[in-house]
């Protein structure tokens, strides 16, 4: 079975066009990385939620989970959901 980061890194490249290993775990999904806008950003949540058998409620997900693949890997894992 994949690694949490393999799945994510796999959405992610799905919605950006990607490669998942075109990015590291560091680089910022939105300014200054891979540029996901508010709409890449709500197709993003849908597929983790999807993915991961998950429901992310507005205030559970702060813009700090959204940095980079490594904190939303981190905010999965630490949520208990994977």
């Amino acid at each position: 079975m994949k690694s949490v980061e393999e799945r994510v890194r796999s959405i992610i490249a799905a919605i950006t066009g990607y490669g998942p290993d075109s990015f590291g775990a560091d680089t910022p999904l939105f300014r200054g990385g891979l540029e996901l806008d508010s709409l890449s950003g709500v197709e993003l949540i849908l597929r983790l939620e999807r993915e991961f058998g998950i429901s992310i409620a507005d205030e559970d997900l702060d813009l700090a989970s959204l940095h980079s693949v490594q904190t939303l890997c981190h905010f999965i894992v630490e949520s208990g959901r994977e």
